[in-house]
């Protein structure tokens, strides 16, 4: 038997997502699974289908949250595996497969994180092999295409339910490059993604996000900062863009 994981479920009013992340979940041949609901209170029926699957579930609730990331928190304090998975209603898995696959892989990192699609799609998005705080500066890992061992979140933090949005991407800079958790790249389309009801995707969330992640780098790596505008300066520099040009185009006739 492999390691346990913790699949923790958040839903609000979306009964048809809900349905889809629970027979994904079902459908999956690993089995050392523990599968956690957290329900924001909905009132669309979704409580209705999770009492009448109550038995798939080792524990669940349904009531009033502080958002997202409070119901994560939640899920996490009845968590018991040794990983976490975040699989949000409407995200699936790739195939039957997934989770099998991925531990097979020998996973012994704090962090361990995988390749995504898309659900509506399935237009693949790959995660580099190496994580950087160049990476952070600007991206972030896909977040229910991640395990995290719960010890981290018993050693370092919960998720800061004051960071609208973007609270998963906080805790892994923070994790990753500030408290120097271990990451490890598996190469597998792990999830399908849920764009549709994706609030970092969201038009109207992106000014937010912007200026949230100048708040958290800014507070904690105020001299890595100052380091990326003489990076940013040299990419945007004309010499750079021919050199980048040329490279690709070495690497095309080399092959």
């Amino acid at each position: 038997m492999g390691k346990k994981l913790s699949i923790i479920t958040v839903s609000l009013n979306n009964i048809v997502g809900l349905k889809k992340t629970v027979e994904s979940v079902r459908s999956q041949f690993y089995d050392n699974v523990e599968f956690i609901i957290i329900d924001g209170g909905s009132t669309d029926g979704s409580l209705d289908y999770i009492k009448e699957h109550k038995g798939m579930f080792n524990y669940w609730v349904s009531e009033r949250d502080h958002g997202i990331y409070d119901a994560m928190n939640k899920g996490i304090s009845h968590a018991t595996g040794e990983y976490i998975q975040f699989l949000n209603a409407g995200d699936t898995y790739y195939n039957t497969a997934s989770l099998s696959q991925i531990f097979e892989a020998n996973i012994q990192c704090d962090i361990v994180y995988s390749d995504y699609a898309a659900a509506g799609n399935f237009e693949k998005y790959k995660m580099p092999e190496k994580l950087s705080f160049k990476f952070f500066y600007t991206q972030s890992l896909n977040h229910q295409a991640c395990l995290i061992r719960k010890r981290l979140f018993d050693e370092f933090e919960m998720y800061n339910i004051d960071s609208p949005i973007i609270a998963d991407w906080e805790f892994f800079i923070k994790s990753i490059i500030l408290f120097g958790a271990t990451t490890q790249y598996v190469p597998q389309t792990f999830i399908l993604f849920d764009f549709v009801d994706s609030m970092s995707n969201k038009q109207e969330n992106k000014e937010l996000i912007r200026y949230r992640r100048l708040e958290v780098l800014n507070c904690y790596f105020p001299l890595l900062m100052e380091d990326m505008k003489y990076v940013e300066a040299i990419e945007s520099s004309r010499t750079f863009k021919i050199i980048k040009c040329i490279s690709k185009l070495r690497s095309f006739f080399i092959k």
